[in-house]
């Protein structure tokens, strides 16, 4: 105890003797000796508390997400909520007619428990504003084995990390332009800073200011595509999962590069013009040793590996390399795509646009080019690509200063009038109706394309969702004779790629699990519940083609095995 003389009143403002604290009075602690005062309301109307809990309850999120019609119940405001506790409780409301939708709310949980404001909040019903969240998918069956197929080729890069490369493809969603319209999204949150005080004697502050409402115009639309590279780690990486089984580690964290290709509306975007930038980002790959080349797409039409036209373009990407052992193409479960890695890579490039606007008129117009209708076609097209390519330098000028996981984004432009090469847009408008055709009459007409066509069929398995070309032993092609295979293990393995197999708890078999089973590779895609549903089978001539509808496997038949076609019909009727 302190025994010092206390100072005189004069002389206080020199006491440094310790002080006790003031303690905090905390709501949702029981206080041993509370406070004398009014009581609260859940004291003298205990029912009022479960009266307000049964409504929220009751009046929960009910709404169906697949009818836009029907918006269900979507949980209650604190004045619906007050007015249902006065409505219930007829006592109440004589004696309290004055109770606040303020006191009903401090029954629920708080909004941050952070917050010094937290102490005034009981907590007496497990409710509360929510934050929103974006991450719900769209429900599909076969997602657990789409996801595991696309882990297996992960992991079949994993394990040959010298001769091995992922990458990860899909559009972005158009960059607008428009005078009157943010190149994207206006609801996204900037995060960058900007000056609150005028600066060089400007009348206003530099912080972004948006027209009140988008005025976008129809067609004006920038579309990018990006190629994301992943290099498996060297030496393989074995780890064990929760169940305490063996897995390679996978690259999806080891990106090497990104590449962005920005196209207008004048240059449109199809499974060739995809193509051609893929080999353009697969070239120095293969130079520097690359054989397997493992590919994650989206499910869209672009990419989609059971569309007709999309396989004859892989056929040509696989042959473009006679290097190449293996080429996978797979993807996630349609309504899935958000896991393909490179959407994370669009966040950085989205988030530098924010408050970006891209002028939708060329200097010295008022108006942009769709809109001058007194003009010729042909001067009005000319005006729009000017406009088009000026966009999309301004685009490229601020996605060059972006980096994803210590990369810096490569952006490459595709101007207006550029010629896609190899593979041109009306080369592509001129194969197109030749390789979908329901008939071989266009195929006999044009042996070169039937060539190709025939050189896919040779090489390719395809499975629902998935592509996987090897190497062939044939004497008589000039390709895969070309050059000698790499690593004959990793193509032995291609050539019977394993399909996910249940294994214990709910779990399919790890690769490592599926490799070292003797069946590997054996009815492909027969645990797939659509395959399953569907019944279909697959191919019993070539046993390498997994049929997606009947058309499929009449058109199959017609097409790739064209003298057996009658006899098969026959036989299964």
């Amino acid at each position: 105890m302190d025994s010092r003389p206390p100072l005189p009143p004069s002389l206080a403002f020199l006491d440094i003797s310790p002080k006790k604290r003031k303690k905090k009075f905390n709501k949702n602690k029981e206080n041993k000796y509370p406070k004398p005062g009014r009581p609260a309301v859940h004291t003298i109307y205990p029912q009022a508390v479960e009266t307000a809990e049964r409504c929220i309850n009751e009046n929960r999120f009910r709404a169906d997400p697949h009818r836009a019609s029907d918006t269900g119940l979507c949980g209650v405001t604190s004045q619906q909520l007050r007015d249902s506790v006065l409505n219930a409780n007829p006592r109440m409301r004589l004696e309290r007619p004055n109770f606040s939708a303020r006191t009903s709310r401090r029954w629920m949980e708080a909004p941050n428990k952070n917050h010094k404001a937290a102490s005034s909040y009981y907590g007496f019903i497990g409710a509360k504003v929510p934050p929103k969240r974006n991450d719900v998918r769209t429900p599909c069956e076969d997602d657990h084995y789409f996801a595991a197929r696309v882990r297996y080729a992960l992991e079949f890069t994993a394990k040959y990390p010298t001769i091995s490369r992922v990458i990860s493809v899909d559009n972005k969603y158009g960059v607008k332009v428009g005078s009157n319209t943010t190149a994207v999204d206006r609801h996204l949150t900037i995060t960058r800073f900007f000056p609150t005080r005028p600066v060089d004697g400007e009348a206003e502050a530099g912080v972004p200011r948006y027209i009140d409402h988008d005025f976008p115009i129809g067609g004006y639309v920038l579309t990018p595509g990006g190629v994301l590279v992943m290099t498996p780690y060297d030496p393989p990486q074995l780890v064990a999962d929760k169940d305490d089984r063996l897995r390679y580690k996978l690259p999806i964290t080891n990106v090497t590069g990104v590449t962005v290709f920005n196209r207008g509306p004048k240059t449109p975007t199809t499974i060739a013009s995809h193509i051609c930038d893929i080999i353009e980002v697969v070239t120095p790959l293969i130079e520097d040793g690359v054989r397997v080349l493992a590919m994650i797409a989206d499910g869209g039409a672009d990419y989609n590996a059971n569309h007709e036209i999309n396989q004859f373009y892989y056929g040509r990407l696989f042959a473009a390399f006679p290097q190449l052992d293996v080429l996978i193409i797979t993807s996630y479960a349609p309504g899935q795509s958000a896991m393909n890695m490179i959407e994370r890579a669009w966040c950085p490039l989205t988030r530098s646009l924010i408050s970006v606007y891209f002028p939708s008129t060329l200097d010295g117009d008022t108006l942009p080019p769709r809109q001058q209708t007194n003009l010729p076609p042909e001067e009005r097209n000319d005006l729009e690509c000017q406009l088009f390519d000026r966009s999309l330098d301004k685009l490229k000028r601020h996605w060059d200063r972006v980096e994803y996981r210590g990369n810096q984004v490569d952006v490459r432009t595709h101007y207006s009038r550029q010629v896609e090469v190899p593979y041109s847009n009306e080369e592509y408008h001129a194969v197109k109706p030749i390789v979908t055709a329901n008939s071989t009459v266009g195929l006999h007409r044009h042996p070169d394309v039937a060539e190709e066509y025939m050189f896919t069929c040779m090489h390719a398995e395809r499975r629902i969702g998935m592509l996987i070309f090897t190497k062939c032993d044939r004497g008589d092609c000039v390709r895969c004779a070309a050059s000698p295979v790499q690593n004959a293990e990793a193509l032995a393995i291609a050539k019977r790629f394993p399909s996910p197999t249940p294994g214990v708890d709910g779990h399919f078999q790890t690769f490592v699990e599926a490799t070292g089973n003797a069946n590997c590779g054996y009815d492909p895609d027969q645990h797939m519940p659509k395959f399953i549903s569907k019944g279909l089978g697959r191919c019993h001539i070539c046993a390498k083609y997994v049929y997606t509808s009947n058309a499929d496997r009449e058109k199959h038949r017609k097409k790739a095995h064209p003298p057996n076609a009658q006899v098969l019909r026959a036989r299964n009727r």
